[in-house]
């Protein structure tokens, strides 16, 4: 159905991006990238080419392009610096290579453009949760929660709130070197249990 709609239909691109995203969905990922990438090359006005730079993002990762899809999410924020949806995959991909620097980074910028993305939250939280900087991740896990209190991710999520309030996390520390510490105090509080001894008193 969708390849009956003509060029110059006004649901021409929105009939590509629906194709591609069917491609997509029965993993047939270069073809996906070929709709695509034509429908990037034409001159049409859509409000949504944002998202097929994402998407197609997405068919190169999916496909173990990963080099496309950083040079196409990368592309995307250079020509749409203020959609969330392109920092939050270009982060996720860089975790995946294990360049948590650039993740976080991605992760904290998605949040500025889109400061609702849920996603964005829960990911900045899970990396700064195993670095040790609990006030952190508590901050970016309980607005996951605030967020998207029926995602079936939630109940971990509290599970790992409950491990940090408790001490028995076990964190997987990746180093990151840009990581700023901005509630040091706090943290140590976190670290040692000081806030849950009844003699502590908040100054």
């Amino acid at each position: 159905e969708y390849r009956k709609v003509g060029i110059n239909d006004t649901n021409y691109a929105t009939a590509q991006y629906e194709m591609a995203l069917s491609y997509m969905g029965m993993e047939e990922y270069k073809t996906a990238q070929d709709v695509l990438k034509e429908l990037l090359e034409f001159d049409l006005r859509y409000d949504f080419e944002h998202r097929v730079y994402s998407l197609l993002g997405s068919a190169y990762d999916d496909n173990e392009e990963t080099d496309k899809a950083l040079e196409t999410y990368s592309e995307g924020i250079r020509r749409f610096p203020m959609q969330h949806n392109l920092y939050f995959n270009r982060g996720v991909t860089y975790e995946r290579l294990k360049e948590y620097d650039k993740a976080l980074a991605d992760y904290q910028q998605a949040i500025q453009c889109n400061m609702y993305h849920a996603n964005s939250h829960l990911r900045l939280g899970l990396l700064v949760a195993n670095e040790g900087k609990y006030t952190q991740a508590t901050l970016s896990l309980m607005t996951f929660l605030l967020l998207e209190p029926t995602d079936s991710r939630a109940p971990s999520v509290v599970s790992i709130l409950e491990k940090m309030a408790d001490g028995e996390l076990e964190e997987e520390p990746k180093n990151i070197a840009t990581l700023q510490d901005n509630y040091e105090e706090l943290n140590l509080f976190y670290k040692n249990q000081i806030a849950l001894q009844k003699s502590y008193k908040v100054k």
